[in-house]
């Protein structure tokens, strides 16, 4: 189910996986790589999970970087439709020490704090970006930014396995609360 610019999976449960960034963005003019694997992991825990999902199928707007981009609008509207608490949004980052960051918006962070234990949490930059997370915050609803390193991202990457189980046990976290 979807248009031409995402497709959306539906899911039995009020969380969204968001995978915006599966195919190349548009930022400032110019076409930004696209996150490789985000989507595949969006879908994957999704079907595992039982969430909502969207997940981008074109190249688009950035929509980490414009807010009223069609995809972050169809999120907001899934959001309301679906009356969903929690987002999930997939990104990719390409090395580091850590195979997963954590960047929670504060509503996130009340909610779900004594759920995080583990995690690698990161704050967000100060910058002219409005996030996803961050525009969501405005709106109480509690959204985290997931930056997953290059070899957690893909069927055949090394780590991929450890990434899917990692989140999936998140989202289980996260839905024994609500």
């Amino acid at each position: 189910m979807g248009n031409n610019s995402w497709k959306i999976i539906k899911g039995e449960r009020p969380l969204l996986v968001v995978a915006g960034h599966n195919f190349p963005q548009i930022r400032l003019g110019k076409i930004k790589p696209g996150d490789m694997g985000t989507g595949e992991i969006a879908e994957v825990l999704c079907a595992k999970t039982k969430t909502w999902g969207i997940i981008s199928t074109r190249v688009q707007l950035d929509p980490n970087w414009y807010h009223k981009s069609v995809f972050r609008q169809e999120i907001k509207e899934l959001i309301r439709s679906e009356n969903l608490t929690t987002v999930l949004d997939i990104h990719g980052k390409k090395d580091g020490d850590n195979l997963i960051e954590l960047y929670p918006n504060n509503t996130f962070r009340q909610l779900y704090n004594g759920k995080l234990k583990g995690w690698i949490i990161k704050d967000f930059i100060e910058n002219n970006q409005l996030t996803i997370s961050e525009d969501l915050d405005s709106q109480q609803v509690a959204c985290a930014e997931l930056e997953i390193r290059r070899d957690g991202r893909g069927e055949n990457s090394p780590a991929y396995e450890e990434v899917l189980k990692t989140i999936s046990n998140l989202v289980g976290e996260i839905l024994r609360v609500e």
